[in-house]
């Protein structure tokens, strides 16, 4: 009888260990059907001018909306950016009021309604160096140390690679680019 729990125990063994390997593998072949992260960042530069065009400007303005879901906040957002690394992004909304940050290249500030004006320092201030770049993907390999492609998933009903892009300094950033015509259409930093 104890044999015959050992011989038990000994095949249950073996058949977890064959189903952990038959999900590595399909992990790493799912993983390697994805393209590589530098590939999807070169194909948004191309969809969106490619890198002549990009050097050709100096300066611009994105409008976007700044939302805190799990706290039904929404508010508008625009940023002006202008070559090497000034910018000036402002948030208003009725739920916290205005948010102001920017820098003139070198110092980096940021004024709220909660906290007053303050200079960043430190890790915040690596962050606003980077997020203030202008044209930050066309030199990403200067501020992240790996970018990876990590799964294509659903957004807003189109198929998008999610790219984790690991900063030298600060927490990882996580980009959607479309699959079909490689627009980002999301990004996510905090």
């Amino acid at each position: 009888m104890k044999k015959l729990m050992n011989a038990h125990k000994y095949l249950l063994m073996v058949l977890v260990v064959s189903l952990l390997f038959s999900v590595l593998a399909i992990a790493q072949e799912k993983a390697a059907d994805l393209p590589d992260a530098a590939s999807v960042i070169e194909d948004y530069i191309k969809a969106t001018g490619g890198r002549d065009a990009y050097e050709k400007h100096s300066n611009m303005k994105l409008v976007g909306s700044f939302a805190m879901p799990a706290m039904g906040i929404a508010a508008p957002l625009t940023t002006y950016q202008e070559a090497p690394n000034k910018n000036y992004t402002i948030i208003e909304s009725d739920a916290f009021g205005t948010i102001e940050n920017g820098t003139d290249g070198q110092v980096q500030w940021e004024k709220t309604m909660m906290t007053g004006a303050k200079i960043k320092e430190g890790e915040e201030k690596a962050v606003s160096d980077r997020q203030g770049t202008f044209n930050l993907l066309l030199r990403w390999k200067d501020f992240f140390k790996s970018a990876e492609t990590v799964a294509v998933e659903d957004l807003e009903g189109r198929s998008c690679y999610k790219v984790v892009m690991v900063p030298n300094v600060g927490e990882p950033e996580n980009s959607w680019f479309d699959v079909e015509t490689h627009l980002m259409l999301k990004r996510q930093w905090w």
